[in-house]
Formats: C-alpha cells, sequence, structure tokens
C-alpha cells in the first residue's frame, strides 16, 4: 500500500544512516567513536554522552498529491539532528559542515539507489556554539516519493 511506502524508505534511510562505513570512518576519524542512529526524538541533553556524535531522524507528515494517473507522489519533512564533540571549539563550524556533507552523501545515496525518491535539502540550524565542547545541529530535508496506487 502507498502509505506504508514511506516506512519502508524510512526504514533505509535510518539503516544506511546506521551502516554506512564511510560516514561510520568519518565519525571515527574526526570525533573519535562511531556515531548513533536515534530514530526517535530525545531532548538533546537525554543523549547519553558515550552515544556522542549522534543522529536523531524524525519526519514531519505526508503531503499526498497525485502524479499521474496510477501514481501519487508524497512528500516528507526528514529533519536530522545532529549532535558531537570536540575540544577544538575554534573548529566546530567546520566539522558541522563536514557532517552534515557527510549525512547528505548516504541521504543522496540511497535516493539514487531506489530510483523512486528525490531527496532535497532544506534549512540548517545550529546551537551557535553556545554550549562547548558539545555542538548541536538540526537539517530538514523535503524527501519526495512516487509510487504506484
Amino acid at each position: 500500500m502507498v502509505w506504508d511506502s514511506f516506512k519502508t524508505d524510512l526504514a533505509g534511510i535510518i539503516t544506511e544512516l546506521e551502516n554506512n562505513a564511510t560516514l561510520q570512518n568519518f565519525c571515527k576519524s574526526l570525533f573519535g567513536r562511531v556515531h548513533t542512529v536515534f530514530k526517535y526524538a530525545k531532548k538533546v541533553d537525554e543523549v547519553n554522552l558515550d552515544k556522542w556524535p549522534f543522529l536523531m531522524v524524525i519526519f514531519k507528515g505526508g503531503d499526498p498529491r497525485y502524479a499521474t494517473v496510477g501514481a501519487v507522489e508524497i512528500s516528507y519533512e526528514l529533519m536530522v539532528f545532529g549532535g558531537f564533540k570536540t575540544d577544538e571549539p575554534e573548529e566546530w563550524v567546520d566539522k558541522q559542515i563536514q557532517f552534515i556533507e557527510e549525512v547528505e552523501q548516504v541521504l543522496f545515496a540511497y535516493a539514487k539507489a531506489t530510483d523512486n525518491i528525490h531527496i532535497i535539502p532544506g534549512a540548517v540550524s545550529n546551537d551557535g556554539g553556545f554550549f562547548p565542547t558539545n555542538y548541536v545541529f538540526v537539517q530538514s530535508y523535503k524527501v519526495e516519493i512516487t509510487r504506484e496506487v
């Protein structure tokens, strides 16, 4: 059924974020450990420090539109919250940009492999570096899925 399809894609996205060797190696080299992925929302202060760096993946509901006869296009907003620690406060912006770009590479590769979704980056926000040595950001994405009905 078309309404179950995003559940499948969301699970695939989360699996890719968890298991992507390039992202794991990136986090290990930059932050000293492999990242943790949560598929539910938590308050940042509820994430144990042994789980940092982390990604939290949540979404806002679908907006269905019929694209053609026999197909439906559904648009979701995917929010990826990320957090990392660094003892080098002057480098947090560069590390955040690198982290976001690594996550985007995983998302774009997943979209290309499935060939039925498009992922479009949206706004990014961060904590402004107000809580050194912990830094958090959120990146929004529009996910468009076309499915047969």
